[in-house]
């Protein structure tokens, strides 16, 4: 697999000697016209851009690069970003995008996850296949209740982490359900009632445990964090 890296001459030297560190082969750029040049006659699963770039606006740099290659996923390093545009982004194509100071080890994370997905494509609301919602749960038809649906359907394409408020009963675990199945994906959803965890048992029920590891610990048991692995834990 090979990465496209844009960016100024120093900063994409050091991303690709950091990647090369984790096994991935990348090819860094100097400027966007060098990158555009080779975008004509090889492809890139992935491109990673410091943005802004020049005088391209943050979204007139996605949609050059999606129309230069389209079926490549796209990362956006910035030093400032809003979580508003990057929704935006994330709705018109973008793969994510990772604030900088950031750790590499993040970086390549998200590469090898943006090497597995489906190019990221701007699809026509119109043509989006309706979500898939749990029988499990009542669907509202207030009009506070769709504005909380457009807002899941904005949040749900991106890797944002999600703070869901409410009073008890109101519906966040729905929430959360939702989110999971606006993204159209099969990753697993793992809830947990955190009330519920007694002292005691709160790192075995997170965290898991060996066999053996206490008293009454005849097998091995997988905590919630590891059960919810590339998933959403709630």
């Amino acid at each position: 697999m090979s990465i496209l890296l844009i960016g100024d001459k120093q900063f994409s030297t050091y991303l690709q000697m950091s990647l090369s560190n984790h096994n991935l082969k990348a090819v860094p750029t100097a400027c966007l016209k060098e990158a555009a040049d080779l975008l004509k006659n090889n492809f890139y699963k992935v491109i990673v851009c410091t943005m802004p770039y020049g005088d391209y606006a943050n979204e007139n740099l996605l949609d050059y690069l999606k129309e230069s290659s389209p079926d490549s996923n796209i990362i956006f390093i910035a030093e400032e970003i809003c979580v508003s545009k990057a929704i935006e982004l994330g709705r018109n194509g973008l793969f994510t995008c990772i604030k900088k100071p950031f750790l590499i080890e993040d970086l390549v994370l998200q590469i090898k996850e943006a090497t597995d997905a489906q190019p990221t494509v701007n699809v026509p609301e119109k043509k989006k296949a309706p979500p898939v919602w749990s029988d499990k749960y009542v669907s509202g038809v207030s009009k506070k209740a769709q504005i909380m649906y457009s807002q899941i359907k904005l949040v749900a394409p991106t890797n944002f982490s999600v703070i869901i408020y409410g009073e008890t009963g109101t519906g966040k675990e729905s929430v959360a359900q939702r989110l999971v199945a606006t993204r159209g994906d099969n990753s697993p959803f793992v809830a947990v009632d955190c009330g519920c965890l007694s002292k005691e048992l709160a790192a075995s029920e997170l965290f898991g445990h060996e066999k053996g590891a206490f008293t009454g610990a005849n097998n091995a048991r997988k905590g919630a964090f590891e059960q919810a692995h590339n998933g959403t834990l709630f």
